[in-house]
């Protein structure tokens, strides 16, 4: 069978498909087409977790086997190798994907769905809402930069889609009224945002924001608009969302640092409101790309930059970067082509770090400024360190530095490694710490205020002292209370707090308690969510033979931890110890809860079954020694335990 002589071409975005060399289109569904997106998404993976993926039910070395004869059945059905097998398998160099080309329009694997893979459909629903955020960041920027250049109509083309992706964002509202109004359709741009009113009346409840009515009122007036939203010097509310309450002062702080030139960190428990607080703050300074930690990333080196280097050159597409350094990032992204040699010593190192420092200030001049890190806990080693080394030579702590960030992570839940980079960076003067606290009594009752609770739930008190001043569980309490009118005060909303406050406990908490429980898993097997009902397939414990079995229960679901299994022992790393190889990036969304999974077969219908007509007897151990088999009427001593 030849290899792969010419392009095929794997369309992702909307219907999949795959489309030959010739022009003729192929079939590709089920498994194939389950392994064809994932190495297309994810670059190289591992064989055993891919096999693990897609069949999860079956022991380690059946699961490879089938795996074996997919990509078997693969080539004969397509007539060319589109997958690089080994113990890392790969898309052929000759296969391109449509996802890594510049964003496009379409629901990724439209129509696709594997209920009888959990795992593999988290993946998918996570796949989904990345690859939108990556969309939404790259138009934003397209958008705006296509404004300033005087590209309105082209620009009125790229908001289509943001309005297509998000029809409740009301920041791309009004860039659409802004275009149709610089584009002299006044009454065009008054009737899109009475549509887009409508819409946010129907969907929250609310009337859109007042700089948007203000927008409306201006628009009517024919007064003079501003080539560029202007920045907002205090927090603003948002549409379906708790108001930003009790947090002047660390706006303050962030203000300072951001005027000095300094990156900001926040930092505070689970659900006080970092994220919000960090993306209300870039977009009143006008906006930018958000960037994240992904659970997982902390056991693949550079799983956190390969993800966002490849969010900046799709929002960037048209970056002009040397040779040297496409060669250097082709370590974390494959599609730019081979990757040179392993790395070996510090100064191979260092170059590295430079390519990335390059391509980052390439997309600064571009128009990349204000940047948002969320989950830093999550994130690798490897990519903080190499991060700390681009930021600092690109200008951090310097007032005049062209660009800003923002570093977010949960309290307590930095590794050393972690620790110590932060520390060194406060110590340097290069970036200012902001830790946020729960609200206030004072706070909690501005905040309760403005939450339109039905009548008679006058609960201020109530709230707080139930919910810790937590204002995401604050938000639940509230929609708990909307759902029941308020009956019985916060009793309705009582289980769902709670449900929520344990998917917010601390990820490490969680991880000790799972570590402590009999039956765990050695660390480099998968831990998979715990089944529901007794007759999951969790039900029958002991069969310690599949691959990534399902010990740890509740606390481990609410980890959603998947480790990369290595039958070197290694992580991701390649041949000779150098540099760590290309690794599937992809993460599910850890706070999502547990999926209900099929019943697990008998142990009999998993062995070898009896000879017709005969049965077989297997009693117990009794007083300590194991009893031998009986069938047809006589003990029978089996030739080897796995006989069976």
């Amino acid at each position: 069978m030849s290899h792969v002589p010419l392009t095929w071409r794997l369309t992702l975005l909307g219907e999949p498909g795959l489309r030959a060399p010739d022009g003729r289109a192929r079939r590709c569904e089920g498994k194939m087409l389950a392994v064809l997106a994932y190495l297309g998404l994810e670059g190289q993976v591992p064989r055993t977790h891919l096999a693990g993926l897609l069949w999860p039910e079956t022991v380690e070395a059946s699961a490879r086997n089938n795996l074996v004869h997919l990509l078997r059945r693969m080539r004969g059905q397509l007539g060319a190798d589109l997958v690089v097998a080994g113990d890392m398998l790969a898309l052929a160099p000759g296969v391109t994907v449509d996802v890594r080309d510049a964003p496009g329009s379409g629901e990724l694997l439209e129509g696709v769905a594997w209920p009888e893979l959990p795992e593999l459909t988290d993946w998918l629903l996570a796949q989904r809402e990345r690859l939108n955020g990556e969309r939404a960041g790259a138009w934003r920027a397209e958008a705006a930069r296509l404004e300033e250049q005087g590209r309105w109509a082209q620009a009125l083309d790229v908001v289509r889609r943001l309005r297509e992706l998000d029809p409740t964002s009301e920041d791309a509202l009004r860039r659409e009224m802004r275009l149709h109004y610089l584009l002299g359709d006044v009454e065009r741009a008054r009737a899109v945002y009475e549509r887009g009113a409508e819409d946010l009346r129907r969907a929250f409840g609310t009337p859109p924001l007042p700089e948007t009515q203000a927008l409306a009122r201006d628009i009517g007036r024919g007064a003079a608009l501003p080539a560029r939203p202007a920045a907002q010097a205090t927090p603003t509310p948002r549409v379906g969302r708790l108001p930003l309450v009790g947090r002047e002062e660390a706006w303050a702080r962030m203000e300072a640092a951001w005027a000095a030139g300094k990156g900001i960190v926040l930092t505070g428990e689970p659900g006080v409101g970092k994220t919000r607080l960090a993306l209300d703050f870039l977009e009143a300074h006008g906006g930018g790309m958000r960037f994240r930690g992904c659970l997982g990333d902390g056991g693949l080196p550079y799983a956190t930059h390969a993800r966002t280097y490849r969010q900046v050159l799709a929002a960037y597409p048209d970056l002009e970067l040397p040779g040297w350094v496409r060669e250097e990032l082709a370590r974390i992204l494959p599609q730019l082509g081979p990757a040179p040699a392993p790395i070996t010593d510090e100064a191979q190192k260092t170059r590295f770090w430079q390519a990335k420092t390059e391509a980052l200030r390439a997309a600064i001049d571009q128009g990349l400024r204000r940047m948002v890190f969320d989950d830093t806990q999550f994130m690798d080693g490897a990519s903080i360190e190499a991060g700390a080394f681009v930021f600092a030579h690109l200008g951090w702590g310097d007032p005049g530095a062209p660009y800003r960030t923002i570093h977010c992570f949960r309290k307590g839940e930095l590794t050393p490694h972690q620790q110590g980079v932060l520390g060194a960076m406060v110590g340097a003067g290069l970036v200012a710490l902001v830790e946020l606290e729960p609200l206030d009594g004072q706070a909690v009752e501005e905040l309760v205020a403005g939450l339109n609770l039905p009548p008679g739930a006058h609960l201020a008190s109530d709230l707080a002292r139930f919910t810790g001043g937590n204002p995401l569980l604050l938000l639940e309490t509230a929609r708990s209370l909307h759902e029941t009118g308020a009956r019985g005060g916060l009793a309705p909303a009582a289980a769902r707090i709670r449900r929520r406050r344990d998917r917010l406990a601390p990820v490490p908490a969680l991880a000790d308690r799972a570590a402590r429980r009999p039956g765990r898993r050695s660390s480099g097997q998968r831990l998979r969510p715990r089944p529901r009902g007794a007759g999951s397939r969790g039900a029958a414990a002991g069969d310690r033979r599949r691959l990534g079995g399902t010990g740890g229960g509740a606390d481990r679901a609410r980890l959603g931890v998947r480790t990369r299994p290595d039958r070197r022992g290694g992580a991701g790393r390649a041949a000779g110890g150098g540099a760590p190889t290309a690794a599937p990036l992809g993460r599910a969304d850890p706070r999502r809860a547990p999926r209900p999974a099929r019943p697990r077969r008998p142990a009999l219908a998993r062995g070898r079954r009896p000879a017709r007509g005969r049965a077989v007897v297997c009693p117990r151990r009794r007083g300590g020694a194991r009893r031998l088999p009986v069938r047809g009427g006589r003990r029978v001593r089996p030739r080897s335990r796995r006989g069976l």
